[in-house]
This record gives structure tokens, sequence and C-alpha cells, in this order.
């Protein structure tokens, strides 16, 4: 029965930061609204493919490990912090974020709240909730897929870069240095 709770609990999460990326999306400009809100409906989407195998069964719900009210609890937490960072790094970023690898009209480099620590939080908290619900499911796939979502972060977080490198070559060789 706890599995069933904490498993829900997780998804509870995962609709909970779509609602308000959906709501948080009304601040940016209306011509960026629909990238902001296609960019967070894959990473989103892609967290509920985890949940896949527990309506399929088969190959894909291959448990890695029992899991227990400790993983489940556990899973939870870092699911739940990993969601809260994303909020938090959401609400540094304001008018600064898009959907796509652009550079905004008067863009500037958010250095505080979460970004003083990482360089993309975001993307970060958002790998950690999927790592969190990976826990909470225990399965195979649910890391075989919070892996492969990495390295698809991975690839846009370098396109990032070097577009912030180009906007703002001192400032991100001052964060690197750090």
């Amino acid at each position: 029965m706890s599995r069933i709770l904490f498993i829900l609990i997780t998804v509870a999460l995962w609709v909970l930061i779509t609602i308000y990326w959906v709501i948080s999306s009304r601040r940016v400009p209306a011509n960026h609204r629909g990238n902001e809100i296609m960019s967070f409906v894959k990473l989103v989407g892609s967290s509920f493919i985890m949940y896949v195998p527990l309506l399929t069964g088969g190959l894909l719900a291959t448990s890695l490990f029992e899991t227990s009210l400790a993983t489940e609890i556990t899973g939870t937490m870092i699911c739940l912090a990993g969601i809260l960072v994303m909020v938090r790094a959401r609400e540094h970023l304001g008018r600064n974020w898009s959907g796509n690898v652009i550079i905004q009209q008067e863009h500037s480099l958010i250095k505080n709240g979460p970004y003083r620590l990482v360089r993309h939080p975001i993307y970060s908290g958002g790998l950690c909730a999927m790592l969190g619900s990976a826990i909470v499911l225990g399965q195979i796939f649910a890391f075989a897929w919070a892996l492969f979502c990495t390295f698809g972060l991975v690839m846009k977080s370098k396109q990032e870069e070097a577009l912030l490198s180009n906007q703002f070559p001192e400032d991100i060789l001052n964060i690197k240095r750090r």
C-alpha cells in the first residue's frame, strides 16, 4: 500500500510543477510562451514515461531493487527537492527563460539564488526529481530513462554554455573559475 502512495505522491509532484510552469509562462512575452511550454512538456513528459512500466508490466517493469518504506521516503524527498530547485530557479530566471537556446531581449546573466551554486539548476532539479521518482519505482527502466534524459540535458546545457560564453564572456569565465 505504501508503494502506491509514494508513487502517487511523486506523480502529484510532477503534476504540480506542470501547473506551476504553465501559470508562470504567462510572465514571458507571448511570442516565447509556446516555446516555454513545449520545452517544459518535453521534460515533464519524459518524467511521466518512467511510470509507463507500471501500466504495461513485462520486461520494462523489471525491478532493480526491492523497494521499502525507506527507499520510498528517500525517493520522494529527492523528487520534492528537485522540483523545489526547479521552481526556485524558474523564479530567479524570470523573463530570461526560453524553451529554445536563445538570448532574450535585455537578457542578463543570472548569478543569484540557485544559479549561485549551479549553472543549470532547472535541468539539475529536473534530473534530481527524475532520480527520486526512479528510486520510488525501483525499476531498471526508470533509472535507464533518467540516464537517457541526462544525456539530452547535457547536450542542451552545452549549447547554452556556448551561447552564454559569447554573450557574457567575462562573467562565464568567472563562474567557471568559481
